[in-house]
């Protein structure tokens, strides 16, 4: 935004230059979604889509101040200034940075294209549109542990018969 002989929040303005001016640029953060922004948050290919009751991540920009877990139990609807909504409805968010969100989209939310709405409080909402689908599994990469939680690694692998968890959505 301009402050001094030029006002208003437009990206340009022009001041006519009859006289001595003062003009001063306000340079805010303004948080921005990146194109196909929200996707699913273990495969991260948007083109896939996201099912119900997935996790969310949206990239982009200056979401939030700082990096911030919310809670695990129940799961918070406001993380640091962050809130995030789909249709209308708070969705539980558990992770936010200054590039990433993660949240959970409801077991119910509709098949189709969604509009995801992300604010931090006092900054301008902005918003990215994705699309719900029945099935899109994804792993988290890195996340196949062994019985005792330890990470399967090349210097750790995997032994036959080993019970394994892997972790996805």
């Amino acid at each position: 935004r301009w402050a001094g002989d030029a006002t208003g929040s437009a990206a340009a303005t022009s001041v006519a230059m009859s006289a001595p001016r003062s003009v001063e640029a306000m340079m805010e953060r303004v948080p921005y979604i990146a194109p196909a922004g929200g996707s699913n948050a273990a495969s991260g290919a948007p083109e896939n889509g996201v099912a119900p009751g997935s996790i969310v991540s949206i990239f982009g920009a200056s979401f939030a101040p700082e990096t911030t877990v919310g809670p695990d139990n129940p799961m918070a609807q406001a993380v640091g200034c962050m809130t995030v909504r789909s249709g209308g409805r708070l969705l539980p968010v558990f992770f936010v940075s200054p590039s990433q969100i993660n949240v959970q989209l409801p077991e119910d939310e509709p098949l189709g294209a969604r509009k995801l709405v992300v604010n931090c409080e006092g900054l301008p909402e902005v918003d990215t549109t994705f699309q719900v689908v029945r099935n899109s599994p994804g792993l988290f990469g890195g996340a196949v542990v062994h019985e005792d939680g330890t990470p399967v690694t090349a210097e750790s692998p995997a032994r036959a018969s080993e019970l394994l968890t892997v972790y996805g959505t």
